[in-house]
């Protein structure tokens, strides 16, 4: 168990340093590549969600829906459910962080099965994943501002707007 809570510790910094580079990155450079890159990250968490509630027994996991919402707005590259989709992904992690910061790191690793671990492999397990939280509420929600300021000036709807609602 302590390979596996290594591993699934290091791929959560892993995975918010690629993210929070790729669209930061992105999102100065173009619409389209913003869409892109933002679809790329979310269906990696919506796979790594699905990898969680299916093999790791985690019943409770709900990350398929939403990033997987955020995946679909996304390749369509629909500005107005994007940033919807990006919001409920804020608020679900605002929900997460309610219920993980009230409890001690022995409490929480108890009751997702970690306990076995030693205790500085639980420490260093809680706290990264308590700085996961925190990162991933501030970067989805920055997603959902990136994507609402995304308007593209070469699409004109049929009113005379600029960008696709």
């Amino acid at each position: 168990m302590t390979f596996a809570t290594i591993a699934g510790t290091l791929l959560m910094i892993a995975s918010q340093a690629t993210a929070w580079y790729l669209v930061t990155n992105c999102a100065a450079s173009s619409r389209h590549l913003l869409y892109s890159t933002v679809c790329g990250v979310a269906t990696f968490y919506c796979l790594w969600a699905l990898y969680l509630y299916f093999f790791d027994g985690r019943s409770g996991e709900l990350g398929m829906y939403t990033m997987g919402l955020v995946a679909v707005c996304t390749f369509f590259q629909r500005r107005l459910l994007s940033v919807g989709a990006s919001a409920l992904v804020t608020l679900q992690f605002g929900y997460a962080m309610s219920l993980v910061y009230p409890l001690t790191c022995d409490d929480f690793a108890q009751a997702v099965g970690k306990s076995n671990d030693s205790e500085s492999v639980i420490t260093f397990w809680c706290w990264t994943f308590r700085l996961y939280l925190v990162s991933s509420l501030v970067f989805w929600g920055f997603v959902g501002v990136t994507l609402f300021q995304s308007r593209d000036p070469s699409v004109i709807d049929n009113n005379g707007r600029y960008g696709r609602v």
